[in-house]
């Protein structure tokens, strides 16, 4: 095509020229990276039977232990031995004795509390909870806690019989986190795309050159595609920006530990057979299509509507996303909105659709949704402009 590097560039560089988008973009990142960050149990100052501790320290003596029985099996012998070592740091505390334990443990009709040196008065649980925290066996303790049912007891009671479904415990820091905030980005790439991408056709609409362009012969053939393209670029690239920045940034807070470990460790009724570096690459390509998605829908309204329209109806758009339709066969639909499968529990939705007589699950039809969205804003768009070009 004649020119297009020589447009496509031009009008790479009106995007990025932008102060609001150079503003908005610098603001994005660090809104999705302190998200990210701040979303880890590691983030945040701890309390202990002792004092409080801070969160570096939390962190270094969690790593330290956590990656020591990384991939383990949790059998009876770690069971016994995490709790062996949480006792004694109770007990060495001076503020929790043997009798207090066996109270707990088996005096379940009383609820029993334990006065510390900061004045707190917390519940027995809480102080062995504790002690977890400065004995290294916090993600082990919270891991066996989650999948026994939330019973207090359950950590120091249960068998490795009793955890069928937490057969080896991993280690995964950073890919909790990332669970934890990855809805974000869809909303996030929906509001700043609108704000970036409006103005693609209808500035110079505004401004009163668009007839001008489009009586040209490159205005016919190459403007429009070259505008949809350099829109794209920018689409994608904050998309893998934004992810793989707040993905890395987490890991050299916390390190980059259980990429080999099966995606049941964090989202237990996944159905996959996934590592979890392979569902993180899954989710990078769902976060880019939505995004490609968000800005061609955008340039369509451009091209329809004038600017700040433009930023309404997707703000609309985006108010509308948060809310569920009450009909069920509506709602297994509307689930498919691409800001609904930005999501870690999306790995977990059994649910599957008949298109075109392939029977898919969720995310295959939402990326199939994503896809064919895609190809007809951009189809809508370009025939709108040959339309309206002298």
């Amino acid at each position: 095509m004649d020119n297009f590097f020589t447009i496509y560039s031009y009008e790479l560089k009106k995007i990025l020229s932008k102060r609001s988008f150079q503003i908005m973009f610098v603001l994005g990142l660090a809104v999705m990276v302190l998200l990210s960050v701040t979303d880890s149990d590691y983030a945040r100052g701890r309390t202990t039977l002792t004092g409080r501790i801070s969160a570096s320290e939390f962190t270094k003596i969690t790593q330290e232990k956590s990656r020591k029985v990384n991939g383990h099996k949790i059998d009876d012998q770690l069971l016994a031995e995490m709790r062996y070592d949480i006792y004694n740091e109770a007990v060495n505390s001076g503020y929790v004795t043997w009798d207090d334990i066996n109270a707990f443990l088996y005096d379940t009709s009383t609820e029993h509390f334990v006065n510390l040196p900061t004045g707190e008065k917390c519940t027995m649980f809480r102080a062995l909870q504790y002690a977890a925290i400065s004995t290294g066996w916090y993600d082990v303790f919270s891991c066996v806690y989650d999948r026994s049912g939330y019973v207090d007891q359950a950590p120091f009671l249960a068998s490795s019989a009793d955890l069928e479904s937490l057969d080896t415990y991993y280690f995964t820091p950073t890919y909790d986190a990332m669970a934890g905030t990855v809805f974000m980005f869809g909303w996030v790439l929906l509001l700043l795309l609108a704000t970036w991408l409006s103005g693609t056709f209808a500035d110079e609409r505004n401004l009163g050159s668009d007839a001008l362009i489009r009586s040209t012969k490159t205005g016919m053939k190459n403007i429009c595609f070259c505008k949809m393209s350099a829109g794209i670029t920018v689409s994608v690239v904050t998309a893998l920006v934004f992810t793989l920045v707040s993905f890395g940034v987490c890991g050299l807070f916390f390190g980059f530990d259980g990429a080999d470990a099966p995606i049941q460790s964090l989202i237990g009724d996944c159905e996959f057979d996934l590592t979890l570096s392979h569902a993180s690459l899954e989710m990078l390509g769902i976060i880019v299509l939505a995004a490609a998605t968000f800005g061609a829908g955008t340039m369509l309204l451009s091209e329809l509507l004038s600017s700040p329209q433009t930023i309404s109806i997707r703000a609309l758009v985006l108010i509308a996303s948060i809310f569920n339709i009450p009909v069920a066969s509506i709602r297994k639909y509307w689930s498919l909105r691409p800001v609904s499968v930005i999501m870690a529990d999306s790995f977990a939705n059994h649910s599957t659709y008949k298109i075109l007589g392939l029977t898919l699950d969720y995310l295959d039809a939402g990326m199939l949704l994503m896809a064919v969205l895609f190809i007809i804003y951009s189809t809508l768009t370009i025939i709108h402009y040959r339309k309206t070009s002298i």
